[in-house]
């Protein structure tokens, strides 16, 4: 990798949010459903998961297997959670740095306002 910033944030680069907004008229329109089959999800992931427990021989096995497949059905919110966070972090994060790149770039100490993504230590010392 050479440093270059190939990921933009959705808020300044829209064709993912519209790119979604797209798909779900399209999928309307041809009369399909947009919603998440959350019941068929959920019957899907049970029946995978008895699959896999009954693969499991020893019964102190399957009893660690279960305690840390609830732990997961717990935490997984509070994960996603927590990465909405970051990602939201991230994106104002990277458009404050812009807007250090729009102000370098006006002074001429870069000539991009992305070469703000590639400054170091040793380059601005």
């Amino acid at each position: 990798m050479d440093g270059t910033i190939t990921k933009k944030s959705w808020v300044t680069d829209l064709d993912t949010p519209f790119g979604y907004l797209k798909n779900y008229i399209e999928k309307l329109e041809k009369g399909k459903r947009i919603e998440r089959q959350f019941e068929e999800l959920n019957k899907k992931r049970e029946e995978i998961v008895a699959e896999y427990r009954k693969l499991i021989k020893i019964e102190e096995d399957r009893k660690v297997f279960d305690e840390a497949y609830e732990l997961c059905r717990r935490m997984y919110t509070y994960v996603e959670d927590h990465l909405f966070w970051v990602d939201w972090f991230r994106t104002i994060w990277f458009m404050k740095v812009r807007d250090f790149g729009k102000l370098f770039t006006k002074y001429g100490f870069i000539n991009e306002v992305d070469d703000i993504f590639l400054l170091t230590g040793s380059k601005y010392r």
